[in-house]
């Protein structure tokens, strides 16, 4: 299992312009995803062992609610 890149601080600035990048990318992706790409299994993986698989949309479904839970908890 290889190690997790070392943590590097960045400004506020450049995590914001990789963040508006990632969610460009996304949309376009979810744009063209079909039903039958998200119909299939996902697995999240640790090296060779399988920790969870579940279906494409559940996945990004619960993705886009945690993004939207932990955004709001935010502004409280």
């Amino acid at each position: 299992m290889s190690k997790a890149p070392k943590y590097s601080n960045e400004t506020t600035q450049r995590l914001l312009a990789s963040f508006d990048r990632n969610v460009a990318e996304a949309k376009v992706a979810l744009m063209k995803a079909s039903e039958a790409d998200l119909a299939v299994g996902w697995s999240l993986t640790m090296g060779e062992k399988v920790l969870m698989t579940m279906w494409r949309s559940v996945v990004v479904r619960q993705t886009i609610n945690r993004l939207v839970h932990h955004s709001a908890q935010l502004t409280v």
